[in-house]
C-alpha cells in the first residue's frame, strides 16, 4: 500500500471497498458501511459508476463515495448514528422537512443526526462527499467525558448545514486516518492503543466542531471559585487510570463530608457519588476490554485495575450494561 496520490480531494485514495457501474450493487454495497437508503439513477445510466473507498475503527467510519452521474439518495432517519458530509468535489443538495440545504467544497457539510427524520439527497455528476460516520452510543460515551454534566440526549445537530471554521477538523480527522492507515499496512491492523486514540479523535471532534445540542455546555466553564463540590469531584474522576478513589477520599478532595457529597450529587446529577463512580469505572473497563489484546491482557486484570474484585458481580453488572460477557469483549474483532 502506498500513500502516494492522496490528497484534500481524496484523503483516502489507498482504501477502496468498491466499485461498479451498477447502481444496485452500490446501493447494497454502500449501505453495508453507511445506512439503508434507496439510490436512484436521474441521468443517464449508461453515465453512472461509483466508488466507495473507507477506513473504520470500531463504530467509526471515514469514507469518501464518489458517484459518476446524478443521483439522488433517500435515506430514513437515522437514529443509531451521526454523519457528517463533506463535498469535497461537485455539489450536493439536501431537502429535508421541505426546505433545502446546498453543501459544496471547502465552503460547507451536511449533518444527519438523531431527531432530524428522514433526507432526500442529491448529487450532481462527478461528486465526491467526505463522510465521518460515528455511532450514537459511543457519543453519548465519548460525552460523558468531554461534558461529565451533560444530560443524556442523543447527539443532535442545530442545524443540517454546516459552514465555516468547523469543516478543517473534519477533513484533518478523515487524513489522520488515511496517513495511520497507510502507516500500518496493507492489512489495516491497527494497535488497539493506537485504535482507541483515533477514534476518541473522531468523536470529540464531531463534538468540538459541529454545533449541537450540547455544545453550550460543552464550552460553558464555571469560574474557578463557583464550580460545584460535583463538578470538582467528576473532573478527579476523569483522571483516574485506575481505581484511585473511594467515596471518603473524593469527599475530602473537595473539603465535605459524605453525606454532603451525597445531597450535592443528588441534586445535581441525580444519583450517588459511588453509583457515578462505579458507571464511570464500568465504561473505562469496557473501553480496555474492547481496545485489549487476549494475548496480552485478561479480564481479571481489567476488572481488577478499575476496582472491581469480584469478578462474579463485575460479569453480571457489565453484561446488564453492555449486553455481553467481559470475555465476548475481549475476544470481539470488531476493531
Amino acid at each position: 500500500m502506498t500513500t502516494t496520490g492522496r490528497s484534500e480531494s481524496d484523503p483516502l485514495a489507498d482504501f477502496e471497498l468498491f466499485h461498479t457501474r451498477d447502481p444496485l450493487e452500490a446501493q447494497e454495497s454502500a449501505k453495508r458501511v453507511t445506512a439503508p437508503h434507496r439510490l436512484q439513477v436521474r441521468g443517464r445510466a449508461a453515465d453512472f459508476a461509483a466508488d466507495f473507498r473507507a477506513v473504520e475503527i470500531g463504530s467509526v467510519t471515514v469514507g469518501v463515495i464518489r458517484y459518476g452521474a446524478d443521483v439522488t439518495i433517500v435515506r430514513p432517519g437515522c437514529e443509531s448514528f451521526v454523519a457528517v458530509l463533506m463535498p469535497l468535489v461537485g455539489r450536493l443538495t439536501v431537502e429535508r422537512h421541505g426546505r433545502e440545504y446546498v453543501a459544496t467544497p471547502d465552503r460547507s457539510m451536511v449533518v444527519l443526526s438523531p431527531g432530524h427524520g428522514g433526507t432526500h439527497m442529491r448529487w450532481t455528476p462527478g461528486t465526491a462527499v467526505l463522510a465521518l460516520k460515528a455511532d450514537s452510543d459511543e457519543l453519548a460515551r465519548a460525552l460523558r467525558w468531554i461534558a461529565p454534566l451533560a444530560d443524556s440526549s442523543p447527539f443532535m445537530a442545530t442545524s443540517a448545514l454546516v459552514t465555516g471554521p468547523a469543516l478543517r477538523p473534519v477533513l484533518g480527522t478523515a487524513q489522520q486516518f488515511a496517513e495511520v492507515f497507510a502507516r500500518c499496512g496493507p492489512d489495516q491492523h491497527i494497535p488497539p492503543p493506537l485504535g482507541k486514540q483515533l477514534r476518541e479523535q473522531a468523536l470529540a471532534t464531531m463534538w468540538l466542531s459541529v454545533p449541537n445540542n450540547h455544545t453550550e455546555i460543552i464550552y460553558s466553564a464555571p469560574p474557578a471559585r463557583k464550580a460545584s463540590h460535583v463538578h470538582r469531584v467528576t473532573d478527579l474522576i476523569a483522571t483516574e487510570s485506575g481505581a484511585e478513589y473511594t467515596v471518603i477520599d473524593l469527599a475530602r478532595a473537595v473539603n465535605v463530608g459524605v453525606r454532603a457529597l451525597e445531597l450535592a450529587f443528588r441534586r445535581e446529577l441525580d444519583e450517588t457519588p459511588l453509583h457515578y463512580l462505579q458507571r464511570t469505572r464500568l465504561e473505562r473497563a469496557h473501553d480496555d476490554l474492547r481496545n485489549g489484546d487476549p494475548s496480552e491482557c485478561t479480564v481479571t486484570e481489567i476488572a481488577q485495575r478499575w476496582g472491581f474484585a469480584h469478578l462474579g458481580r463485575f460479569a453480571a453488572r457489565y453484561r446488564a450494561q453492555f449486553g455481553e460477557l467481559p470475555s465476548e469483549t475481549l475476544n470481539s474483532l470488531r476493531r
